[in-house]
């Protein structure tokens, strides 16, 4: 009689234990759905705000910093790039004088002259940068054209041309340049920043020797 007794007061022990967690559980249950929801709008809210130049207060009171001003566009890679040899005069002269000609654009021919290091990509308002070649008015934001994206330096009487690290990069007559790496600049070469192409022709005071 003993046993049986036991046998039932172990049942109804554990009874009582499985309704007790189950209503922990139903109990429990919405009170972290409706938390997770709250933290869910909260978010979406504090994204809003961000997208809409911020900076706000988070669900915590923290600020928000402003989102960072809009990089270089990164642009595809061009399928087919045509490559072509080009073996134009390296050497200009005293006065490094060229004409800059924008392929595919109806503009004028920008004349520049180069006395040392020559900077070539877009001007920014937000850090305030302006390169000596400021390109934005040839579309180079869509173009994919970096704040500094390549230099012209004037080594004696010849022309190199420099990629400073540009988000898509500059190729020379179809060829990938590697960035840091100086290039012999020669009259007659195209230099494609981004999806934007330069035809550089030489100006000399002197006709060049044959």
């Amino acid at each position: 009689m003993t046993d049986d007794t036991e046998k039932t007061k172990l049942q109804v022990s554990e009874e009582t234990q499985a309704m007790l967690a189950k209503s922990k559980t139903s109990v429990d249950a919405p009170v972290k759905t409706e938390q997770a929801t709250r933290d869910a709008k909260a978010d979406a809210v504090i994204t809003d705000k961000l997208a809409n130049g911020g900076p706000e207060k988070t669900k915590d009171d923290t600020l928000v910093k402003k989102a960072p001003p809009p990089t270089t566009r990164k642009i595809p890679e061009p399928l087919e790039i045509e490559r072509t040899a080009r073996y134009g005069e390296a050497v200009l002269g005293e006065r490094a004088k060229l004409l800059i000609m924008l392929r595919g654009l109806e503009v004028d021919p920008v004349e520049i002259e180069v006395e040392a290091d020559f900077i070539i990509g877009r001007a920014s308002q937000e850090t305030n940068e302006m390169p000596d070649l400021d390109l934005i008015p040839y579309g180079a934001l869509d173009k994919g054209v970096s704040r500094r994206h390549l230099v012209i330096m004037k080594r004696e009487d010849t022309l190199h041309v420099m990629d400073l690290e540009s988000t898509n990069g500059t190729y020379l007559n179809g060829v990938w340049m590697y960035p840091n790496q100086p290039r012999v600049l020669r009259d007659g070469d195209e230099l494609m920043l981004g999806s934007l192409v330069l035809r550089i022709k030489f100006i000399w005071q002197d006709p060049p020797l044959d």
